[in-house]
């Protein structure tokens, strides 16, 4: 809470759940110190087992320029993937954001907690992005980002189309998942 009252960031939130004793939020969130364009959240159909809650994702637009101060919009997605639900509800979810991708016409990065602790979600997720939508996956020289506990695959990923990464780095601390920062150039 300190740093949102304190930062110069603007935030939006694809909320998955509303908690009753205070009406906080919790969910997907974008911060940006850029004004972003037509927001746009998701929340699957597909629900966790046991609590029934959604998982969600965020879309929004930024304008950038490039080198030769020509303007386009660069999608950002944060998307909290399907965690103990169904391969399909999973699937589901992952292709409803690349419906997105698909139709966008400038940069993309989709990042966040695809919740990949198996083989067939890893799948799922590096054959929409990577095959089909001819996105790059973010890679780290120095990789802490978090695993799951059970399977010890990465839960948390990056994929960008139309920038060039620069560097990128893990942050451990502060959350359950290691923060990952990406810089890009246009």
């Amino acid at each position: 809470e300190f740093y949102l009252n304190n930062s110069k960031h603007n935030f939006v939130l694809a909320s998955q759940i509303i908690y009753n004793n205070d009406q906080s939020a919790t969910g997907t969130a974008i911060g940006s110190v850029v004004e972003m364009k037509n927001v746009e959240s998701q929340l699957t159909d597909g629900r966790e087992p046991i609590i029934k809650t959604p998982k969600s994702s965020v879309l929004v637009l930024i304008d950038i320029m490039d080198k030769n101060e020509n303007k386009q919009q660069l999608l950002v997605v944060s998307i909290h993937a399907i965690n103990r639900g169904s391969n399909v509800d999973f699937e589901n979810q992952l292709k409803l954001v690349g419906e997105k991708v698909a139709t966008h016409k400038g940069p993309v990065i989709v990042g966040g907690d695809f919740n990949t602790q198996s083989k067939v979600k890893l799948s799922i997720m590096n054959r929409l992005f990577e095959e089909r939508l001819k996105m790059k996956k973010v890679e780290f020289e120095k990789d802490l980002r978090t695993k799951s506990k059970l399977s010890r695959k990465i839960l948390d990923h990056c994929f960008v189309r139309g920038l060039k990464q620069t560097n990128s780095k893990c942050f451990v601390g502060g959350s359950d998942h290691t923060a990952m920062k990406i810089n890009f150039e246009f």
